[in-house]
């Protein structure tokens, strides 16, 4: 008869393999990972709006990751740029479109968001 704790050691094991694949994959260097690279801008471009673009709101940004997204697939398919283009046209791709689609979708009542 099973008991609760017997697979607590495959639990484990299953924890400490799955930490070194994650390891692995993130702590590789570009050149090894391009798959890490071409995720990168995400970051990148959400930051950049937060350090510059007070103005730019959480639909405006989630919606320019998407947009990002998309450019970056579409790089990746119909031309041959470097892979390590890929954040700089992401991140421009976030940036931009945060800028056009935030004044639309995050209306901000006047007065709000000033401290009293």
């Amino acid at each position: 008869m099973l008991r609760e704790g017997d697979y607590a050691g495959a639990d484990f094991a299953r924890s400490i393999l799955s930490g070194a694949v994650y390891d692995l994959k993130t702590k590789f260097p570009a050149g090894f990972n391009p798959g890490g690279t071409r995720d990168a801008f995400r970051m990148l471009g959400v930051f950049v709006l937060a350090f510059f673009f007070r103005k730019t709101g959480a639909n405006g940004a989630f919606y320019g990751v998407l947009a990002g997204e998309a450019a970056i697939f579409a790089v990746d398919i119909f031309t041959r740029i470097s892979f390590l283009w890929f954040n700089v046209i992401g991140c421009v791709v976030v940036v931009a479109a945060a800028l056009v689609i935030s004044p639309i979708l995050d209306h901000r009542p006047a007065g709000a968001g000033k401290a009293v």
